[in-house]
């Protein structure tokens, strides 16, 4: 994502963004954090607000409960360093990149495994936006009822937010042990017993790595609640092995001296052996569940699959993944028939032999959670993150993002999956207004912050439906 405002804004006070707030009350303006998005959310050719300078900490506790107010604009793994070391606490979901932004994390719905989004944990939300009678900018603290629900993942929508009160937890161990599986129940079949679970679909093998994760209660008396000897080591072997030589692999494959049938093979012979398996580490969770993907630049989509529909839906990822790839020629009859319905049989036919995916997929479990349009709200039962992830230079992912086009329409069409907010999506404002129940009142609860529009762009206007007459 690349854009240029015609102002660019780092405020180091309130008082600052609610001066910018008025000066520009007939602009678009835009918040950001790091930017790691590869969407059009946090785009402006015109105001934009950079809250760098909001990243205050502050703990407090009360009885048995424990909150943390952090500014928008401090990164999570600052927050995460400040509340193990202080208070030894951690945030109640842990994301798995821990670069971004604090208030672009919750703006998105952004989420770790095993939990609802962070977005969730939200308890207060300070926001600069416009009083609706007068037009001018004010501060608002916003605490409960739906508009609660809405700020916690708001897209921007709302106003500048400035700071958020979550709730947190006490940091607690995570064991990890990494096995392969030959067929999707085997991997389902562990998740009572494995609650972070996380599992890599292979493609072209079509087997699966399933990350056996559960928290374990610390004991310094007992060997089996203790961090592990070799956890450091295990860190720097996550570091080595996975965040820097396979990119490295990977990028190598599709540039320097790799080809289709290359990265097939590698997938088919190589990959599950490279991996260390049967091996259980106990580690913190906020070192075991995170990691440095942000290293090389990528792009990724990801689309939340609702639980009762993951098996079908992962033959349907194989499949497309495979005609892209020009391996299966025919599409079988209960999914060309089911493609056909959505529009998009003629889209893959045509797309066969074009694009050969290059990453693993990456799935993880979320749970329900309580805002208005984050990716698992208002659902009664868990979804499962499902990434896609090209290591491609910038120039070069055309046939990466039409790959990801037709898997998103299908799996949103077919199967009600949603699209996270702050990757590279494709979806449209009827597919939207088909998988979010909430949005109107979304729309509504934001014009009352925003009667003018300043906070929409031209993402916010076209895929949420704000350019509509009310």
């Amino acid at each position: 994502m690349q854009f240029t405002p015609d102002y660019y804004f780092v405020p180091h006070n309130e008082e600052e963004v609610v001066e910018i707030l008025n000066r520009h009350s007939e602009d678009q303006i835009r918040a950001v954090g790091s930017l790691h998005s590869w969407s059009d959310l946090a785009s402006s050719d015109k105001i934009v607000i950079n809250l760098s300078h909001f990243d205050d900490i502050n703990i407090e506790k009360q009885d048995d409960k424990t909150w943390v107010t952090v500014g928008a604009g401090c990164k999570i793994k600052d927050l995460n360093r400040e509340l193990y070391q202080q208070q030894g606490l951690r945030l109640p979901a842990q994301p798995i990149i821990s670069a971004p932004t604090i208030g672009g994390a919750i703006a998105t719905g952004t989420h770790g495994t095993g939990s609802p989004s962070l977005s969730h944990f939200v308890e207060k939300v300070r926001i600069a936006a416009y009083d609706q009678d007068t037009g001018t900018a004010k501060i608002y603290e916003i605490e409960s009822g739906s508009e609660l629900e809405a700020a916690r993942c708001n897209l921007g929508c709302m106003g500048i937010v400035l700071s958020l009160r979550i709730s947190c937890i006490s940091e607690f161990l995570v064991e990890e042990t990494v096995v392969e599986r030959q067929h999707l129940q085997e991997v389902l079949a562990e998740k009572e017993d494995y609650p972070l679970q996380e599992f890599l679909y292979i493609p072209y093998s079509w087997t699966f790595v399933n990350f056996q994760r559960r928290e374990v209660a610390e004991n310094a008396s007992v060997d089996s609640g203790k961090r592990s000897w070799g956890a450091s080591l295990y860190n720097v072997y996550n570091f080595l092995n996975v965040d820097l030589f396979f990119c490295l692999i990977v990028k190598g494959l599709i540039s320097f001296w790799g080809n289709p049938e290359r990265i097939r093979f590698f997938y088919k012979n190589m990959f599950s052996k490279a991996i260390l398996k049967k091996v259980t580490v106990r580690e913190r969770s906020h070192q075991l569940l995170t990691r440095t993907r942000e290293m090389f630049s990528h792009e990724e989509t990801e689309i939340f699959i609702p639980e009762n529909y993951i098996a079908e839906a992962a033959e349907l990822i194989r499949i497309v993944t495979d005609v892209f790839a020009g391996i299966k020629k025919e599409i079988p009859e209960e999914f060309s028939s089911k493609l056909e319905s959505v529009g998009l049989l003629e889209q893959l036919k045509k797309s066969r032999g074009t694009y050969t995916h290059h990453h693993p997929f990456v799935f993880l479990k979320l749970l329900p959670d309580d805002t208005l349009i984050s990716m698992s709200s208002g659902m009664d039962k868990p979804c499962y993150g499902f990434n896609l992830i090209s290591y491609q230079k910038p120039g070069e992912r055309e046939a990466f993002r039409k790959f990801s086009d037709v898997t998103t329409c299908a799996l949103a069409r077919l199967y009600n999956a949603r699209p996270h907010w702050g990757k590279y999506f494709c979806l449209d404002q009827d597919d939207i207004e088909a998988l979010y129940p909430e949005l109107e009142t979304f729309r509504e609860i934001c014009r009352r912050y925003d009667s003018k529009g300043v906070f929409q762009n031209n993402f916010t206007r076209q895929v949420l439906g704000f350019e509509r007459e009310r």
